[in-house]
């Protein structure tokens, strides 16, 4: 026959799932065996049953909410550093998409710079041109002219 619970009120606990003889074996059974019962269960009825009970929803709610304001506070700060990788990041492509600006304005004004100076070059070519070919002009009339008068009769 197996054992009730006021039979072992204070002994070590029994499975009662399983036979005596089959009972060693079992891994439940002996965690159960080595629990011992308590002496006396709480009572409700009684001020210091209340008591306890008042004083263990209070511990309960105090840790909940240390635990609560604990993750707030850790939310609020991995919120803070992500916030502030992503600004860092948003800094950081400002400050790529000012060098390639500063890059590329300081190509265009060296281009602007280069086209102006080959202009002035062009001009300066055409009207050196335009100056030779009149001397060019004017040494050829010029020669002509001194083979006319040195060959007054012609060839």
């Amino acid at each position: 026959a197996q054992a009730t619970l006021a039979e072992t009120s204070g002994r070590a606990r029994e499975c009662p799932a399983r036979p005596r003889a089959a009972r060693h074996g079992h891994a439940l059974c002996r965690m159960a065996a080595a629990m011992p019962l308590p002496q006396s269960p709480v009572l409700l009825n009684n001020p210091s049953g209340w008591a306890n009970l008042t004083r263990f929803t209070t511990l309960t709610m105090t840790k909940l909410s240390d635990l609560e304001r604990k993750a707030e506070g850790c939310g609020a700060a991995a919120l803070g550093r992500a916030l502030s990788r992503v600004e860092r990041r948003h800094l950081r492509e400002g400050f790529a998409c000012l060098h390639q600006r500063t890059t590329m304005d300081t190509f265009v004004h060296a281009r602007s710079h280069a086209e102006d100076m080959i202009s002035r070059l062009h001009s300066l070519v055409d009207s050196f041109d335009v100056e030779v070919d009149h001397l060019v002009d004017n040494i050829m009339q010029g020669t002509l002219e001194e083979d006319d008068l040195a060959c007054p009769g012609g060839a």
